[in-house]
């Protein structure tokens, strides 16, 4: 599966940083391939067999045409219960990559994924998550685990600034909202009220992403102006432990850098620096070898 520089054409890449997606959206792009079509996990990847399946320029490895022309084969790689993470990883790799070039205009990709296909395989990695989680060993007691949820996280973030961004049509993302729709379907606030609701319940989940979610929040209300908000949010989002030193309602943080003093340098402590310590060490060492030859 080395990705090579033959694989792909250099001049689409401007940048370092440019080249570097490009290597790693066809290194993962070969690795979904062979998880969609050579391992016990492909009828679980319904979604991405789809795609891979209407780009005929997909790149895969090299004993592809081998394996395609044998017919029914037995799976090469076994995933087992639980599934290794790379099941679920590797599609939200493929995903994060393509939306990146997406918004990118120093590199493009041979077989672009549109976004609602991006979308559909952050709905299929968040699926196959759930396969990688460990199950407990007793059946009468039931074991919740939410696993990372980065998946789910990023797919209603792609959703809501795909909503808040002009141009971009919403109704193709409908089929991955969080919740159910009314009589008379989705409207377009009704499905930006439905990806912060996604986003509220999956950082009460997962606690990592409560910081995320403030960011977003308070970029949200910043773009409405609203500042007062924002700045509400903001204070709100850093929380100090008690007994931290603040002095008038004002946090004050102080840095120092202790410095060794003279008559005490050949004492080692905290606040003597190991450089210096190393540096006295060595000169007693010194020392002590012209000493010997003095007094021998």
């Amino acid at each position: 599966f080395r990705s090579t520089t033959a694989a792909f054409d250099l001049t689409a890449a401007v940048t370092k940083q440019g080249l570097m997606l490009q290597r790693l959206d066809f290194t993962a792009r070969r690795v979904l391939w062979f998880l969609a079509f050579c391992s016990e996990s492909e009828s679980k990847m319904l979604e991405a067999r789809r795609i891979i399946l209407m780009h005929e320029d997909w790149p895969k490895p090299r004993f592809a045409a081998a394996w395609e022309a044998a017919g029914v084969l037995d799976p090469l790689l076994v995933c087992g219960n639980p599934a290794p993470a790379c099941v679920w990883h590797i599609p939200y790799l493929v995903a994060r990559c393509q939306l990146k070039m997406l918004n990118r205009t120093d590199v493009t990709s041979s077989c672009a994924l549109t976004r609602p296909d991006c979308l559909s395989l952050l709905s299929e990695a968040a699926k196959l998550e759930e396969t990688t989680l460990p199950t407990g060993d007793n059946d009468d007691v039931e074991v919740e685990q939410k696993g990372t949820l980065e998946a789910l996280w990023q797919l209603h973030r792609i959703r809501l600034k795909m909503l808040r961004a002009s141009g971009l049509a919403w109704e193709g993302i409908k089929d991955f909202a969080w919740g159910k729709a009314s009589a008379d379907g989705w409207t377009q606030q009704e499905m930006l009220e439905d990806c912060w609701k996604a986003l509220r319940e999956l950082a009460s989940w997962q606690p990592r992403l409560s910081w995320s979610l403030s960011c977003l929040r308070i970029r949200h209300e910043e773009s409405k102006r609203n500042f007062k908000e924002a700045i509400s949010l903001m204070e709100s989002a850093f929380v100090f432990p008690k007994g931290f030193p603040s002095s008038g309602g004002l946090v004050t943080t102080r840095i120092s850098k202790p410095e060794p003093q003279a008559e005490d340098y050949e004492r080692p402590g905290p606040e003597l620096p190991d450089t210096w310590l190393s540096y006295v060490r060595r000169r007693r060492k010194h020392d002590a070898s012209r000493a010997k030859v003095f007094f021998a």
